[in-house]
């Protein structure tokens, strides 16, 4: 294991010289590409996550059972997977990268993955139903994409926890080993971005759709995840009703369901959810009254702001909030209107200073009367305030 150590350079020697079954080397500053040179080894674990890897992943790369390159910079689009032959892939996460495209179709025929995060990259295409092949899902990240379409009702017949990861897995020699250390992967939840390592996995079950391009409707399907513990849908173009059906999500703790388009009440069933603790309905089209029994009772306007029409209890006190939506951050170089900019004043004031002055001798430069007058004044003026010390300093 090489991880948190501040290694710079890059793996080549290593890659060259040893036959790998595992490398982790993740959280250095480690770099270059993956190149061909990487496929002579039949990994079964990989993690170079959080490095400054770059450019893309070759086509003869064997799928590990655990990868991990989250947090680098390669691009290119996703090859296709080649399965290896000591190994079924069972975590996969691409997050936070610069891959493009779509998501290839020998993904989806992953059939023992159970953990696939490919949020922070430039994905595109509609969501697929082929997604759904993944039955043994247990986390599904691809959030912060630009995925279209609608949300396959299909998602129902895939497991989000309720489906527990064995502690123990093949090694290439056919004999059952303990997993004692997997590497670390990141689920954005309860608004925070908590890692889970090794086999505390099977604990935690999530789907992240969040900040894509998604439209249509919020399928009831969805209701019928018991098993998962957290839901992001913000941040895309969805409209309609919040499902009755979730009210089954028993085992939920994190719903966001924010700035989308979705309109009508928010369901009473809801304050059934016991494990609730996390919830955001905000910029929305909501109206009607919140629940305000169990979980629901610890919310407030943080969990509502931005649906004009819809009021909540605020600690058993009855009242109606509503708030505007966010102001639009100003971008680099725009400047607030109702600010004072100090150096511009200013400048302002000395140009305007020095071009009075100039006027006032160019007037009485071309008039001789005036400036009789305008010296005259001034020797008043100097006589007032300044006469006793002048007749001491001459006299």
């Amino acid at each position: 294991m090489m991880d948190s150590n501040q290694l710079n350079g890059t793996l080549l020697s290593v890659i060259r010289k040893l036959r790998l079954v595992t490398l982790t080397a993740s959280r250095n500053n480690l770099e270059g590409a993956i190149t061909d040179e990487w496929c002579q080894h039949n990994l079964v674990k990989l993690d170079l996550s959080h490095n400054k890897f770059s450019g893309t992943i070759p086509s003869c790369f064997e799928m590990p059972a655990y990868l991990f390159l989250q947090g680098n910079s390669l691009t290119g689009t996703i090859p296709e997977a080649l399965i290896s032959n000591y190994s079924q892939p069972t975590a996969i996460d691409f997050s936070d990268n610069k891959f493009i495209g779509t998501i290839p179709d020998s993904i989806y025929k992953l059939w023992s993955l159970r953990f696939l995060l490919l949020a922070g990259n430039q994905l595109q295409g509609q969501l697929s139903s082929q997604v759904c092949q993944l039955e043994q899902i247990n986390i599904l990240d691809l959030s912060r994409n630009n995925f279209t379409g609608s949300i396959p009702p299909c998602f129902s017949s895939m497991s989000f926890g309720n489906f527990t990861i064995p502690l123990y897995s093949f090694d290439r020699r056919k004999r059952f080993v303990p997993r004692t250390d997997v590497a670390e992967m990141q689920l954005t939840t309860k608004n925070l971005y908590p890692s889970f390592k090794s086999d505390k996995f099977q604990m935690m079950s999530g789907l992240d759709l969040s900040s894509n391009q998604l439209t249509g409707e919020i399928p009831r399907q969805i209701g019928d995840l018991h098993y998962l513990h957290s839901l992001n849908l913000s941040h895309n173009h969805l409209h309609g009703l919040i499902p009755e059906s979730f009210q089954k999500l028993e085992n939920i703790e994190s719903l966001d369901l924010s700035n989308n388009n979705l309109s009508g009440q928010i369901p009473i069933q809801l304050q059934d959810l016991n494990f609730l603790s996390t919830f955001d309905v905000s910029y929305n089209n909501l109206s009607g009254k919140a629940p305000d029994k169990g979980q629901f009772a610890n919310f407030d306007e943080d969990n509502y702001k931005g649906n004009p029409y819809l009021t909540w209890n605020n600690s058993n006190r009855g009242s109606l909030t509503t708030l505007p939506p966010p102001s639009t951050a100003l971008h680099d170089g725009e400047e607030n209107d109702t600010a004072i900019d100090f150096t511009a004043f200013c400048w302002s004031f000395a140009s305007s200073y020095v071009m009075v002055q100039i006027v006032l001798v160019t007037i009485l430069w071309i008039n001789p009367h005036w400036r009789r007058q305008w010296f005259y004044f001034v020797e008043v003026c100097l006589h007032k305030c300044f006469g006793q010390f002048l007749e001491d300093v001459f006299y």
